[in-house]
């Protein structure tokens, strides 16, 4: 689907099909590849066993005359192999670099290494929420991104942010009616199974 679209995107701006249901399935797969890259990333296949094809239709095109005589027989490359390149992958710092500059950066305050890096995702997370700094991100290559002057104040706002929901998340769990709650929920999460794997 995404090499479709791709495909699609690459051509049409060379040549003018000038077809407008053409157009249209292109948008259709388009937002269709945005939904299925999210909802079905882990799943192994899409299971098509329950469709069913009720329509089908074939229409036929106008002719038209193609004179290959004259001119110069250049020809044109054909796309080869689209949509076969697997997925890129972010560069990765290794996570030792990571937790290295995390630990700088909380020397001495007393802090564990999981209390260090639930912070630090704390603010990540809260900061994948804003739609401005997905535009910038979007908008500008990844130096510009973190030299910008609008990242930094952005951050600032978050911090404090991220600490008030922090703290009125741990009070709701901390409240004697969330126990059931709480322990159900850390079932169905990979606790038991991550303590009993070796530190």
């Amino acid at each position: 689907m995404r090499a479709f679209v791709n495909t699609y995107d690459f051509l049409s701006a060379i040549v003018d099909y000038d077809d407008v249901e053409l157009e249209k399935r292109a948008l259709s797969a388009r937002m269709l590849a945005e939904v299925l890259k999210d909802s079905q990333r882990h799943e192994p296949s899409i299971d098509l066993s329950d469709v069913t094809l009720t329509h089908h239709a074939l229409h036929k095109q106008a002719d038209s005359g193609l004179d290959l005589t004259k001119g110069d027989a250049a020809g044109l490359a054909s796309v080869l192999a689209a949509g076969s390149r697997g997925r890129h992958e972010a560069e990765l710092v290794p996570w030792t670099e990571v937790m290295t500059q995390i630990n700088t950066l909380f020397e001495g305050d007393g802090l564990s290494d999981g209390d260090q890096v639930s912070a630090v995702e704390s603010v990540m997370r809260k900061m994948l929420e804003s739609h401005d700094l997905r535009a910038q991100a979007r908008a500008n290559n990844k130096q510009d991104f973190f030299v910008g002057p609008d990242l930094w104040f952005a951050l600032q706002e978050i911090i404090p942010e991220t600490g008030d929901q922090h703290q009125k998340g741990i009070e709701r769990l901390a409240a004697d009616r969330s126990r059931q709650q709480i322990l159900d929920i850390l079932a169905m999460m990979p606790l038991w199974e991550t303590l009993r794997q070796p530190a």
